[in-house]
This record gives structure tokens, sequence and C-alpha cells, in this order.
């Protein structure tokens, strides 16, 4: 599935909701921040990626966000209806191969649906 344009989170604000509520895990290469909201129209899964400068230079720092935005485009479909997703680069990542990471995220995701379970 296509990666579209209105599922970026783009303001400030927005990042600073998700990263101060709901569900946060520190997977070792990225740490997962992940909100599901009440119902919106149109129902939309929004990603936002950051990479500091201490992840490594700017070459360095956009490898580290496409990979996660293709973790998120490849996973989409198993993250819950308007829900809102913030992942946060770390140092090693790169290091770390896709399949490595594939794996760290949908463990990070099955974790995440015995959390809903506890919560209800």
């Amino acid at each position: 599935m296509r990666f579209k344009r209105d599922q970026h989170l783009r303001t400030q604000a927005d990042f600073n909701d998700i990263r101060s509520s709901g569900f946060r895990r520190e997977c070792g290469v990225f740490l997962f921040h992940l909100v599901a909201l009440p119902e919106r129209t149109p129902a939309l899964k929004r990603v936002g990626v950051i990479a500091s400068r201490r992840v490594g230079n700017a070459v360095t720092r956009n490898r580290c966000k496409r990979r996660l935005r293709e973790l998120f485009r490849l996973h989409q479909n198993e993250l819950p209806e308007n829900s809102d997703l913030v992942l946060i680069a770390r140092k090693k990542l790169c290091l770390v191969d896709f399949t490595t990471l594939e794996s760290v995220f949908c463990e990070t995701m099955e974790k995440y649906n015995k959390w809903i379970e506890k919560q209800a």
C-alpha cells in the first residue's frame, strides 16, 4: 500500500501529544509511540519519524527515516484505525538489517495489542 501525503504527521503539537500519551515502547534501535484516537473522517493511520543529529550525519539520518517509513508502509494494515504513530531513530538503526527491524516492529505491535486487551 502506498504511503500517502495525508499520512504524514506534520505539526509539533501532534508530535508532542502522541509522545506524551498512549503506548510507548523502547525497541532498542528505535522508540515506538502509538496512540489510537477517536473517530475522525476519513479514517487515517498517520506516522511521524524523528532522527536527531545523534543518529549521524544527514545521509545516515535520512536513510534511517526512509527505513522507518518503509516499516510503516509495509505494516500499516496491522495498526488500529485512526491511529497516530511516532518512530524515533536510535544510533544503531542503520547497522541492523531490515528483516530484524521488521521482526522488532511486529513484536512491538503484538505487545501493543496485548496492552489494548488489558486496558479494555
